[in-house]
């Protein structure tokens, strides 16, 4: 991950009232605290409002924090965009106390500004740089390009396997279709907003070109269209090996276990896994949720239903 990605996370776990250690910050993030030491000279030679002691660690400074308005622009959007990532990522009254910065953070600025927050959020903290892909991916250039509000040439390729027409497009956001991820922006050649598969991507570098996001653009992504519902299945170590994560699914964890190997899977409804765990039959047992598990149950006594003469699947 690069070190500005961390950034807005950070932020968002500081204030001026209270130090916290890097042993804090490392165990919230999932770092060490040698990356935290790292990260947090970086703000401070970024020149960000934060103050580090001995013995104490850090916190943001009280001084240059005692009005928002005497940040730079730069400064306003990232703590808005971190206090995003507070939102997201937190639960109960940190969650909401992450939610009630973020709102006053988004007040205190002008449209263009929340615009640039706006897509700062879409593309770092909802977006699919939480998987962490490397950086010279699509998809994180196009957040890079998408961040900075600059033009991207690509190249894509047709269903047909044939390469279409280079194109230039000022991508607005980033959004996820059930398993896959789009780009949302203004083709210029077609001249209207187009979605854009990244798997159709081929090829893709950034212009000197920049663009303003319209005043009354919303991106068309909905947060209830990501994978936002966890699965845990188990498979016998006999198919451990040939099992693989369907096209309905994001993968969060893979581990093995004596009995085989436990899949962790984010979907966006539990219903589309139905089809792919009746293939793996007796192989493959829900472990979570209930309701999943009772599902599959009911389907698989329909189909045996159908069969009364042949042995049943539930036996």
């Amino acid at each position: 991950m690069e070190s500005t990605d961390r950034w807005p996370a950070i932020l968002a776990l500081l204030s001026a009232e209270r130090w916290v250690r890097a042993e804090d910050l490392a165990a919230q993030l999932g770092i060490s605290p040698r990356t935290v030491y790292r990260e947090m000279q970086r703000l401070m030679d970024a020149d960000a409002p934060v103050e580090a002691a001995p013995g104490y660690g850090y916190r943001l400074d009280a001084e240059r924090m005692g009005s928002v308005h005497n940040l730079t622009d730069d400064e306003r959007v990232a703590l808005t965009v971190g206090a995003a990532w507070g939102a997201a990522q937190l639960s109960g009254r940190w969650q909401a106390a992450a939610h009630s910065v973020q709102a006053d953070l988004q007040a205190t600025l002008p449209k263009a500004l929340q615009r640039r927050a706006a897509s700062l959020t879409e593309t770092h903290v909802r977006g699919p740089a939480q998987s962490s892909p490397p950086r010279d991916t699509v998809a994180h250039r196009l957040q890079d390009a998408i961040g900075a509000e600059q033009t991207v040439r690509l190249q894509r390729v047709k269903e047909e396997g044939e390469q279409a027409e280079p194109m230039l497009l000022n991508p607005y956001a980033l959004v996820r279709a059930g398993a896959a991820w789009q780009v949302v922006g203004y083709v210029h050649q077609k001249e209207r907003v187009q979605h854009i598969a990244l798997s159709t991507i081929t090829d893709l570098h950034t212009t000197d070109d920049t663009f303003e996001r319209p005043p009354g653009y919303q991106s068309t992504a909905r947060r209830a269209a990501s994978p936002d519902r966890t699965v845990r299945v188990r498979f016998a170590t006999e198919v451990a090996e040939a099992v693989s994560v369907p096209a309905v699914a994001t993968a969060v964890e893979r581990e093995a276990t004596l009995q085989g190997v436990r899949l962790t899977l984010r979907v966006e409804h539990e219903r589309d896994l139905v089809p792919w765990l009746l293939s793996w039959g007796a192989e493959v047992y829900v472990e979570a949720p209930t309701a999943l598990r009772n599902q599959l149950v009911t389907v698989a006594q329909r189909v045996a239903e159908q069969y009364p003469a042949a042995p049943t699947l539930l036996s």
